[in-house]
């Protein structure tokens, strides 16, 4: 590791357990806490992406997608991306079947 950063060098780290970061690390870092998107703030960013990536997915399925992935944007990202490789239907069963053991005919409220 660099004793000494040459001017205008940044590093990122990102982490879900600042704790074991060293402390002589943290001591020299700058600390940015995001905190988890709401569920509206999800079916938006998850939308508009889908849009821009012609990706055809329901309302409803967006808001499953949302409730799903409990706030995390990166989550929700993954699992559009599940959607447009599988297809919504497709999609829906799949998850269904892997968070309840079966595949229901309607969606998950």
């Amino acid at each position: 590791v660099l004793e000494e950063v040459p001017r205008g060098v940044f590093f990122v780290m990102a982490t879900t357990n600042v704790e074991s970061v060293l402390e002589t690390i943290v001591s020299r870092s700058l600390q940015l806490d995001f905190e988890n998107l709401s569920e509206p703030e999800l079916v938006e960013l998850t939308r508009t992406i889908a849009e821009k990536e012609k990706i055809e997915v329901s309302q409803k399925t967006l808001g499953y997608i949302a409730r799903r992935v409990k706030g995390h944007a990166r989550d929700s990202l993954q699992q559009l991306e599940m959607v447009r490789i599988l297809g919504e239907e497709a999609y829906v069963s799949t998850i269904q079947l892997l968070d309840y053991g079966y595949s229901r005919k309607r969606y998950v409220s």
